[in-house]
């Protein structure tokens, strides 16, 4: 029997030993999270979104996984040592699928694209790039490596717009001056 189908046995014989009681643990440990996260989010952010929704998710998840090994979750051996190590990593595969879910919400709270949030959060022509490089320089005079990135960045959105996304310390402190509450330019 090879590791994956060995895998997936166990994957199936846990599933079938979690209880009506482990389910509910699961949706209250999901709801306590989700309640956690919504605290630092927009008042209608994942609105949507229950305990029962991510313990259902994170099960799909695990089924895909066990019919395809480029979909879904994956266990490692160490979580399918017994009942709870399993039931630890699905309560893992609910954190990172409300992770996700937060990413995208905070994104969408901003009226940015996912793809977006990854990048300089704000459409180049809908910002005034010279305050914008003014502030960052200012914020960052003595980093000549920070500034020379950011000249880079900016000789690319004069001629352009930009080929290649900003640093991940300039990508941070552009958001923070972009944000509404922020400093307007």
């Amino acid at each position: 029997m090879n590791t994956s189908t060995a895998s997936n046995n166990l994957t199936h014989h846990y599933l079938n030993q979690i209880t009506k009681e482990h389910r509910l643990e699961l949706v209250r440990f999901a709801t306590r999270r989700l309640a956690r996260v919504r605290e630092h989010l927009p008042d209608d952010a994942l609105a949507d979104l229950t305990g029962e929704d991510l313990v259902q998710e994170a099960l799909a998840a695990v089924v895909a996984g066990m019919d395809s090994p480029r979909h879904g979750r994956h266990p490692r051996a160490g979580s399918l040592i017994n009942l709870d190590m399993f039931l630890h990593w699905l309560r893992s595969c609910m954190n990172s699928q409300l992770d996700n879910a937060r990413v995208s919400a905070a994104a969408q709270s901003r009226r940015v694209s996912v793809e977006q949030a990854g990048h300089l959060a704000q459409p180049v022509a809908a910002l005034d790039a010279p305050a914008v490089l003014a502030a960052l320089r200012e914020e960052f005079a003595g980093q000549p490596d920070v500034l020379h990135a950011l000249a880079t960045w900016a000789r690319c959105l004069h001629q352009s717009g930009p080929a290649t996304p900003l640093p991940p310390v300039l990508q941070a402190a552009a958001r923070r001056l972009l944000q509404p509450e922020g400093p307007t330019f």
